[in-house]
């Protein structure tokens, strides 16, 4: 577990995405999801690519099991799951506040999130993304799976949404 949390801040920290990969989105993305995933930032894209890759190397059993479309919704849902972050972009030290957030006794959580600090509106930022994302995606035209898989990626409701949960929680 802390392995991967060093690794993710280092991602965070300096965050890359090569050429080769932004040419394998032009091969998976139509042009209205590109444009949603060029408006999430460096980090939020390195994120995206990450959680794709996983679906990617699940391709044969996602494939074998639910179908060449639900494949391709799913590395879509993967490339835009957090799309909704694009709307209030969060710093660094918002994203490692989410995390610890986790940790924290429920007395201290449901203060804070009852509080209008600072941190209070970050967990609102944090709770809201997926259902802005949902938005940005249905005025993008996008199919109602790939919004489904935007608006629950933390909340799955069933299999699709949650190999792209367990996939997201990995990275």
């Amino acid at each position: 577990m802390m392995f991967y949390r060093i690794k993710q801040l280092r991602n965070a920290l300096h965050p890359v995405v090569n050429e080769n990969e932004y040419s394998w989105l032009n091969t998976v993305l139509s042009e209205r999801e590109r444009q949603l995933f060029l408006k999430q930032t460096l980090t939020e894209q390195r994120h995206a690519l990450d959680v794709a890759q996983d679906i990617q190397e699940q391709s044969s059993l996602i494939k074998n099991g639910y179908g060449k479309e639900v494949y391709h919704n799913l590395l879509s849902g993967a490339l835009l799951h957090d799309c909704g972050k694009s709307v209030i972009h969060l710093l660094l030290w918002q994203r490692i506040f989410i995390v610890v957030f986790d940790y924290l006794p429920e007395r201290i959580k449901n203060i804070i999130r009852q509080s209008k600090s600072v941190f209070g509106k970050t967990l609102v930022i944090y709770t809201q993304h997926p259902a802005w994302g949902k938005r940005l995606a249905a005025r993008a035209g996008l199919s109602s799976e790939i919004q489904r898989l935007i608006q629950n990626h933390h909340t799955p409701q069933n299999s699709m949404e949650e190999i792209l949960h367990s996939a997201d929680n990995r990275h």
